[in-house]
């Protein structure tokens, strides 16, 4: 998939913030143009109405997709993340069961500045650090990666959104 075509066509054709997403599981890429925002969660939609929903950057939810994360609590591994911080933070992951019940996921994650590194996407480049993050929660252990500029944007991660739908990778082409 040619991610850098994907992002032209977008910047040519979607007004507001832009996300490029590449979900691991069914090798699915997609464009998601922001199509609101609330109490500061943006709401990105891909053009078949799926979305996410994202926090400073950071995935909080997920509608449309099957196996939804239906929210999470993540303010202190923002927090930390974007201030490119060392530190442990307690994060809430929330899921449907089959009887419709919404179950926590409760995770203590640890978060911890990396390398730094220039990304050049979307016609444009970004000096980073990248800020590594290790949630655990039982035998479940995942990591993310989160890129942040040095005003804390995140401009590029690699998150996990659950079980079911795996990790995905986002990149922001228009802030």
């Amino acid at each position: 998939v040619d991610t850098e075509a994907m992002a032209a066509s977008a910047l040519k054709t979607v007004k507001g913030s832009i996300l490029i997403a590449q979900f691991e599981r069914g090798g699915y890429t997609t464009v998601l143009g922001q199509i609101g925002e609330n109490a500061g969660i943006r709401t990105y939609a891909t053009p078949d109405q799926k979305a996410v929903l994202v926090k400073s950057g950071v995935v909080v939810g997920t509608r449309g997709f099957g196996d939804d994360l239906m929210s999470a609590k993540a303010d202190d591994a923002i927090r930390l993340i974007r201030s490119r911080s060392v530190g442990t933070a307690k994060r809430t992951y929330r899921y449907l069961d089959g009887e419709g019940i919404e179950r926590p996921l409760p995770m203590t994650c640890s978060i911890a500045p990396a390398g730094g590194q220039t990304l050049a996407f979307g016609g444009q480049h970004f000096q980073t650090q990248q800020v590594a993050e290790t949630c655990v929660s039982g035998p479940l252990s995942i990591n993310n990666s989160y890129w942040v500029t040095g005003d804390g944007a995140i401009v590029m991660s690699h998150q996990w959104i659950g079980q079911a739908m795996g990790s995905a990778d986002f990149q922001l082409i228009r802030p």
